[in-house]
């Protein structure tokens, strides 16, 4: 048996319907805090949620990323980017899922799935 000094650690990814549950649970608890006056910062919407750490700061930072929600200037707090009223739930899905599919008959039928999924979404 030989012994080696390095690690090797693989990144597991957590299925789509989980990163899915997680970004609309995140998406809630901004807002949830926002119309109660009490702005947040992403480790307490993390703490929140109660997911896997990782994989809760891997899905809040695509949503930040994509326009969402941001950071404050001032005190590096989290803020909706738009008024909840105005805010599409189906667009979590569309980034989570993603929509850059092949034209080919397997991206068309993806990109049906998405959308037919997306359209049973409520705001």
């Amino acid at each position: 048996m030989q012994n080696h000094r390095g690690f090797s650690f693989a990144i597991v990814r957590a299925e789509p319907a989980l990163q899915l549950a997680a970004a609309f649970d995140i998406s809630d608890a901004i807002f949830e805090n926002f119309r109660t006056g009490q702005a947040v910062t992403s480790q307490q919407v993390l703490e929140q949620i109660k997911y896997e750490y990782m994989l809760g700061r891997e899905v809040l930072e695509k949503l930040v990323k994509q326009g969402l929600f941001h950071y404050s200037q001032r005190d590096d707090r989290l803020l909706p980017c738009l008024p909840e009223q105005e805010f599409d739930r189906a667009g979590i899905a569309k980034i989570i899922l993603g929509q850059n599919t092949p034209d080919t008959e397997g991206g068309r039928t993806s990109r049906e799935a998405i959308a037919s999924a997306c359209a049973g979404i409520s705001r």
